[in-house]
């Protein structure tokens, strides 16, 4: 009788298996990546806006012991004992009445501003700003400080950024004034940002939102951001508004932001960042400074009807991307 052998033979993974463990694996792995670059994130994030909490402290007990006045500029802020990790860039916006304290921690930007101190993403975009009404509480201009402004009308409400007392309120014979001027010669390039919330007082009226010039009238007026007959909003220099129309209809119950540039030939009209208005309107010929600027009833038959709020002047033209940040960050 012959005697057998029994066989055994052990079967390894087969392609199939080996695939479904590998991907296995890669999921795996991918989940661990994905669940460590959100802690990671987070913990960043919580660190650039703890550090910026603690400028803004640092800043404004330095103001108090610097005569009123905030640190001028980021040597003189770093002696203040503001200090920021070596991971950090940092910007620091100052004209001693106020400022912007901007930082960028892995890729990401953060910012403070005397007037909110509140930790958000986004920049500054006061680069340049030569007069700056936050409407907080009051219409003095944080940057040109010695501007004179008178409020005829016009009463606080609520902001855009949903601040009490954070904006204000226009009827037809409400006016806010200032003896601001800018630009001071036809040759300066400067833009001009406001909040609107509202409209002409009839859609065959022209409203002023803000203007300056040397007359009540459209075509006298150096720059002009306004409504127009229809309700379109439209941005206009050296009196030329027949080609500023911006083919955006203002409303009454949302807030638009609104950008004027102008580089010496060309404005630019922006609502909510986007572009809207560009032509070539070649130098300014009407009286330079022609007089301060104007909000609301400038001309008793062109008054605004609703609520205006951050009006911002900037001796440049703004970028598109600055723009977007200016829309984005909302108002002061």
């Amino acid at each position: 009788m012959l005697g057998g052998k029994n066989k055994h033979v052990q079967a390894g993974f087969t392609i199939v298996e080996l695939l479904i463990v590998v991907i296995v694996i890669a999921i795996l792995a991918a989940i661990t990546i994905v669940a460590y670059n959100g802690i990671r994130d987070r913990a960043s994030d919580s660190a650039a806006k703890t550090e910026l909490s603690q400028a803004g402290t640092k800043l404004a007990a330095n103001k108090v012991l610097n005569g009123g006045v905030y640190a001028q500029d980021w040597t003189a802020a770093q002696s203040a004992g503001v200090t920021f990790s070596s991971d950090t860039t940092v910007n620091y916006y100052s004209n001693g009445s106020s400022y912007c304290l901007q930082t960028q921690k892995n890729a990401k930007n953060y910012f403070i501003s005397s007037d909110d101190t509140t930790p958000r993403t986004g920049s500054c975009t006061n680069d340049g700003i030569v007069s700056w009404m936050p409407m907080n509480g009051s219409a003095n201009d944080s940057v040109a400080t010695s501007s004179s402004v008178s409020v005829t009308g016009a009463s606080l409400t609520v902001g855009q950024n949903g601040l009490s007392n954070g904006a204000y309120l226009f009827n037809s014979s409400s006016l806010i004034t200032s003896s601001m001027q800018y630009p001071t010669s036809a040759s300066q390039p400067f833009s001009v940002s406001v909040w609107s919330k509202g409209t002409a007082s009839s859609s065959t009226a022209w409203g002023y939102v803000a203007r300056q010039g040397a007359s009540t009238d459209v075509g006298n007026s150096v720059w002009l951001i306004g409504i127009q007959p229809g309700q379109q909003f439209t941005f206009s220099v050296n009196g030329q508004w027949s080609s500023g129309g911006a083919g955006v209809t203002a409303s009454a119950s949302s807030w638009s932001h609104l950008v004027l540039t102008y580089d010496g030939s060309t404005v630019k009209g922006y609502v909510d960042g986007a572009l809207k208005v560009s032509a070539n309107v070649g130098a300014i010929t009407n009286a330079v400074p022609g007089g301060g600027i104007g909000l609301g009833a400038i001309q008793a038959s062109r008054p605004f009807i609703g609520s205006l709020d951050d009006l911002r002047i900037f001796s440049k033209v703004l970028t598109d991307s600055e723009v977007a940040n200016l829309y984005a960050n909302g108002a002061s």
